[in-house]
């Protein structure tokens, strides 16, 4: 993100200031620099404040950024442009306050434009919704922004105290990681669900093995021995299981012939006899 140009009215210190950082130019650093309650800060205040609603440190809230100078009829607020992704955006945020004379406050003011031919487009108009757009374009909440952007008077410190986890979180929005955590997530159910498969072929491979018949042959009944997971050897020696079922089979087609032979002339006496009876 590139700053381009601030407007702040009844901001902090400031009652009608514009800050043009387009006067940079192409600068990489630039300092900012003012005596202790000068209204350094409030220029971050400012930025994070058009953006998200919020003050750059969590200890000051809305109501503390308002301008004690400010008159009682006008509101705080703030105009923000920037570049960001090659495109320009201006965000105008008005906070509620009391008008001098009534009783309730007045409604907060969100709108956001994007630079089209030159020429600033309404994006968004409602606040909630508005706030959405900016956490969306942005990639980050307010409270990551002030941690990897702002970061004034210590919290730097605190983003490197902050814990592990906070900081897996900050730094994966900060890098867009998220599409390898996705890539992860899916090469990890794709390896579960292989898992699954592998696991479901061992047991059909078991449930098979242990189904196949030795014929009450000792050989065969020690190759039954072997575990199922040793895919290898079971391959090798079912031909094993094959050959000898085949022989098996063969040798009492032989011995079904020769059966049926006798019962045919076992048959054939019976029916002689029982006629010379």
């Amino acid at each position: 993100m590139k700053p381009i140009k601030l407007q702040l009215n009844n901001f902090g210190p400031f009652l009608n200031e514009t800050i043009d950082f387009s006067q940079i130019e192409n600068n990489q650093l630039f300092l900012i620099s003012g005596k202790t309650g000068s209204g350094k800060t409030m220029i971050f205040d400012a930025i994070v404040y058009a953006l998200f609603g919020k003050a750059s440190t969590e200890n000051r809230k809305e109501d503390d950024l308002r301008s004690h100078f400010a008159d009682g009829k006008s509101p705080m607020s703030v105009t923000y442009e920037f570049k960001l992704h090659n495109q320009i955006f201006k965000v105008h945020r008005e906070a509620p306050f009391i008008k001098e004379g009534n009783t309730t406050k007045t409604h907060a003011k969100l709108d956001i434009y994007e630079q089209i031919d030159h020429q600033y487009e309404l994006k968004e108009s409602r606040v909630n919704a508005g706030n959405q757009f900016i956490v969306q374009l942005m990639g980050v909440n307010a409270e990551q922004f002030r941690q990897l952007f702002i970061l004034p008077q210590g919290e730097f410190k605190k983003f490197l105290q902050s814990n592990s986890k906070d900081k897996q979180s900050i730094l994966r929005t900060l890098f867009n990681s998220e599409r390898f955590e996705e890539i992860r997530s899916y090469l990890m159910d794709s390896v579960k669900n292989e898992k699954l498969q592998i696991e479901n072929r061992y047991n059909q491979i078991n449930h098979l093995w242990n189904s196949l018949a030795t014929y009450e042959n000792d050989n065969l009944s020690k190759l039954k021995e072997i575990d199922s997971s040793q895919t290898d050897k079971i391959i090798q020696k079912t031909s094993d299981f094959i050959e000898y079922g085949k022989q098996l089979l063969s040798d009492y087609k032989d011995k079904k012939t020769s059966v049926n032979k006798e019962v045919e002339e076992i048959s054939n006496k019976y029916n002689l006899n029982k006629e010379l009876k």
